[in-house]
């Protein structure tokens, strides 16, 4: 409980104000605990009571208190696993034996413990998003600049010499698609 003074008709007082909880305080017991389960592959997509995916055939999902991934387990398997700092923002990826650490939006490291391979990744940045990615490994260096189209997505990554590396093409929803259209993705 907090004490301020306010002015009241004319003269000062000092008041103690308290503020009621947050209302539909999450706890452990609301419907927005998560709950995981086996699923077969004629299994539905579903979801918690908060819209997070909790499970679809080839997989399922469980967060982390504030709703961010905290782990994916694979049918085939695998687990991929995601830790957090204080201000919510990713700082390690564990996929099988490859680890990416992440320092803000400017390094990454991502090491492969079966290979001993340790590539570092530096983003370059403007004063709006990320222009290029220098990649340092045992195999050498690497610049990849990224050129983006009308909306802010990255739809050309060209390498130091000018070359185009990769195409990407979007549909209107944010999925990936062919950069030519009528043509399958490539998985």
């Amino acid at each position: 409980m907090a004490r301020r003074l306010v002015l009241v008709n004319g003269s000062t007082r000092r008041v103690a104000i308290s503020h009621p909880p947050p209302p539909r305080a999450r706890t452990p017991t609301t419907p927005c605990a998560r709950t995981s389960s086996t699923i077969r592959t004629s299994d539905p997509i579903s979801h918690d009571a908060v819209g997070n995916q909790t499970s679809r055939p080839d997989a399922t999902f469980e967060y982390r208190a504030f709703d961010l991934p905290k782990q994916i387990n694979w049918q085939n398997s695998d687990v991929t696993t995601f830790d957090y700092d204080g201000n919510r923002r990713r700082i390690r990826k564990t996929s099988g034996v490859v680890e990416s650490i992440f320092m803000d939006d400017l390094y990454e490291r991502v090491t492969n413990f079966q290979t001993s391979v340790v590539e570092h990744r530096y983003h370059v940045r403007s004063s709006e998003r990320t222009v290029a990615v220098v990649t340092r490994s045992s195999a050498g260096k690497k610049t990849q600049f990224l050129h983006t189209d009308h909306l802010g997505s990255v739809d050309v990554v060209s390498n130091e010499n000018g070359g185009v590396d990769e195409r990407r093409s979007y549909d209107p929803f944010g999925a990936r698609r062919n950069p030519e259209w009528g043509k399958p993705q490539a998985r």
